[in-house]
């Protein structure tokens, strides 16, 4: 697999998280951008949509959650495999654990630094706060007779000059690389995130390639032959190891699966974007992992649903920066209601980088 880096320079302020409008985040995750890729790609013609839903199953294209930059400096997501920092002594003993606790990204070029307890960690909390700051905007919702107005208030996030948001795409063909990044483009122009009717989320998209600490990871991760074998034993079950019956994640369906893959005692791996395996990839992906689950939701935006609010069904991700000892595939799942008509997907594919 090739990868290229989007960099996405924000020209307006932004609206992210799935919360009330006054609540928000500085990131967004590869779900959601995927669930923006899609809406774009239903738009074009030459079923472009079908295109991008067969590319990413089958591990032809692959996203990462959008993650900060500022700018020559890429992060990446802290892994959340215990690093036992020697830290200085200072009189308040207790704040140098406060800032690790708080660091949410490494800078990838110091990205070994961390790993060998060498980075200087205040200065990179400090270094990190010159990416932008929230506010609070107060709007107004207008009645369609313009009789009546509503006041609303909601939360944005200004990223500074030289800061912003970046996303790692990865590619089998320059013809999968066509399809993501026109997408990307495409998107730049309606916008991403909350609140793109007002104006919100309006970016420019620079393509290039990944900086050469992040793609080392990337590609050491995949060139063995025990990654080759992982994706076939998935789609092959002739070297089954276990019989194993799992809930489905969607909660609806319970489904029996022969459970594949293989182990790696040695490397760890950490995904850049949140990520869950298949019901036979469970059982191996949880051995030795390290990981957060976060609560994924959200309504659907669907012309099928114009004038009312549906709920996608529930699901629970492991969180970018988990760490696994034995890669896997993913899925992307299908969240939709019985009541509506059509699928309605959520990413949740790993990309993984040797950590």
């Amino acid at each position: 697999m090739k990868y290229k880096i989007i960099k996405l320079e924000f020209q307006t302020e932004v609206h992210f998280g799935e919360k009330a409008l006054d609540s928000g985040d500085k990131i967004i995750y590869a779900d959601s951008l995927f669930s923006a890729l899609c809406h774009e790609a239903l738009s074009q013609k030459e079923n472009v949509f079908k295109k991008l839903i067969c590319a990413v199953k089958e591990n032809r294209i692959l996203i990462s959650d959008a993650m900060p930059y500022i700018g020559e400096k890429f992060y990446v997501p802290k892994p959340k495999k215990k690093i036992l920092y020697d830290l200085p002594i200072q009189k308040d003993s207790t704040a140098n654990n406060k800032i690790l606790k708080k660091l949410a990204y490494i800078p990838v070029s110091q990205f070994d630094d961390y790993l060998n307890e060498k980075l200087d960690i205040e200065k990179a909390a400090d270094d990190f706060k010159n990416i932008g700051d929230f506010h609070i905007r107060q709007k107004a919702s207008i009645a369609r007779d313009y009789t009546d107005s509503s006041p609303y208030a909601i939360k944005v996030f200004a990223f500074n000059k030289g800061s912003g948001l970046y996303v790692c795409i990865g590619y089998d063909s320059e013809q999968e690389y066509t399809l993501i990044s026109d997408l990307f483009v495409q998107l730049s122009y309606t916008g991403i995130g909350g609140k793109v009717s007002v104006g919100l989320g309006k970016f420019t998209a620079h393509i290039s390639n990944v900086p050469e600490s992040l793609n080392k990871r990337l590609t050491e991760n995949e060139n063995t032959e025990e990654n080759n074998t992982m994706y076939k034993n998935i789609n092959n079950n002739s070297d089954v190891t276990d019989t194993v019956k799992y809930e489905s994640r969607t909660a609806d369906k319970t489904t029996e699966n022969l459970y594949t893959g293989t182990k790696n005692k040695d490397k760890m791996y950490m995904s850049l974007s949140l990520c869950l395996p298949k019901d036979e990839e469970l059982d191996m992906a949880l051995e030795d992992a390290v990981f957060l689950i976060k609560r994924r939701g959200g309504f659907i935006s669907s012309d099928s649903c114009a004038g009312t609010a549906k709920k996608k069904k529930e699901l629970y991700l492991f969180e970018a920066g988990s760490v696994f000892k034995n890669r896997f595939a993913g899925d992307i799942y299908d969240v939709s209601p019985e009541t509506v008509p059509h699928e309605v997907y959520r990413y949740a594919k790993p990309m993984f980088m040797e950590v």
